[in-house]
């Protein structure tokens, strides 16, 4: 068993749209969509920028409303490609949970885009266009792959495993949700490994 260190933060949250700041795109041919109304912030809630293949950016921040599970990968990583028919099987029972895969490596958007032809993956796809999970600069810390955390609905961790899981494991990282999955109690700093038993 090991475990998965979420930084939660501390002191003011981070920009509500990261892209927003001076800095420029870290991928070329990304697009920013127009900025939502502003939601209060979430205290532990993750907020980060994600990129679809075709460059669209995704805000962590504005998909609140539903639990999320976040899948960290590789496309040439033999222990992610072994996470993808449990995930699958995880992602048509549970169309209540929003799962976003997320791969961190160089030249992640060339990539992911022919992974995503050859697989067809049930789940959205996504890649980390300022890097910064693969520089262990976000949020999130130093993230190894393949690496699993949930979200609540809120967008705060309840949960993180990391390594080869079977559905039982991602199963059970479902029942570290708050009552209503929506439920805003403390986050937790140190996420641990769930029960890998269970339904």
């Amino acid at each position: 068993m090991s475990a998965v260190t979420v930084g939660c933060g501390g002191g003011s949250p981070p920009p509500r749209h990261p892209r927003s700041a001076a800095a420029p795109p870290a991928e070329e041919g990304t697009t920013q969509a127009e900025d939502p109304p502003e939601r209060p912030p979430v205290e532990g809630a993750v907020e980060l920028t994600l990129a679809t293949p075709t460059g669209e950016l995704l805000f962590l921040g504005d998909m609140r409303g539903r639990p999320i599970l976040l899948y960290f990968f590789a496309t040439f990583d033999v222990a992610s490609q072994a996470n993808l028919t449990p995930l699958d099987a995880f992602t048509r029972a549970h169309p209540e949970v929003r799962v976003i895969a997320v791969a961190v490596q160089r030249d992640a958007r060339m990539l992911l885009d022919a992974w995503v032809h050859a697989l067809t993956p049930t789940f959205e796809t996504t890649f980390d266009p300022d890097n910064a999970i693969s520089e262990g600069t976000s949020v999130l810390g130093q993230l190894g792959v393949p690496t699993f955390v949930l979200l609540d609905a809120d967008g705060v961790p309840r949960a993180a495993e990391a390594g080869i899981l079977p559905r039982a494991t991602l199963e059970a990282m479902l029942r570290r949700l708050p009552a209503g999955a929506g439920g805003r109690s403390e986050p937790d700093a140190q996420l641990g490994t769930g029960d890998p038993g269970g339904p």
